[in-house]
């Protein structure tokens, strides 16, 4: 029945699929009817196994849907999450998942911000590492008692010559310890 709508009208879309909204592809640079899914994964060395998702909706979509499911069935639940924002729907994930001992946790660039940090560090269990590629935006940090961006610390690092070699990859790198907000980051 789905099939049959997609080959249809946009309207038929909206219709059948409650919550859809228009997606920002980034491959083709055009917009298109779907979801954006957040996973969260447990990593043991060997294998990957999905532990919880959400689905999200982006700009306008149909809030009916929400009101017709009710808030207390499963459904009603999930459809929340639809305009929920992704790191308040990372939080509750991990508050889901205190079962897991985990040593790190693992996120794209995107959701690296200082307060994101500090919220994961209150979820995330003592001693647990957070990887994530800091963001080349205007945040300052504190590194060797001088406030900088992380452009600026590239750039002053490169000067100083203090660069690794991983032979591996045949790249180089940079390592050091900045502060932020009474926050070590490496």
């Amino acid at each position: 029945e789905i099939a049959s709508c997609l080959v249809g009208s946009e309207m038929c879309i909206r219709d059948r699929i409650k919550g859809i909204s228009h997606i920002h592809d980034h491959t083709d640079n055009r917009y298109k009817h779907g979801f954006k899914m957040l996973g969260m994964m447990y990593f043991n060395g060997f294998y990957s196994h999905f532990v919880d998702f959400s689905l999200h909706a982006e700009g306008k979509w149909c809030s009916k849907f929400r009101r017709l499911m009710g808030g207390f069935t499963a459904a009603g639940q999930r459809s929340k999450e639809l305009s929920q924002s992704k790191t308040v729907t990372i939080i509750q994930m991990l508050k889901r998942l205190r079962h897991f001992e985990v040593d790190y946790f693992l996120a794209d660039s995107w959701f690296c911000s200082p307060s994101f940090t500090e919220e994961l560090l209150e979820v995330l269990p003592k001693g647990c590492h957070i990887l994530m590629h800091a963001k080349m935006n205007n945040t300052k940090y504190f590194y060797k008692g001088q406030e900088i961006g992380i452009k600026n610390l590239l750039l002053k690092l490169n000067r100083e010559g203090d660069s690794k070699r991983c032979k591996e990859y045949n790249t180089y790198y940079f390592s050091c310890t900045i502060i932020r907000n009474e926050i070590t980051y490496k």
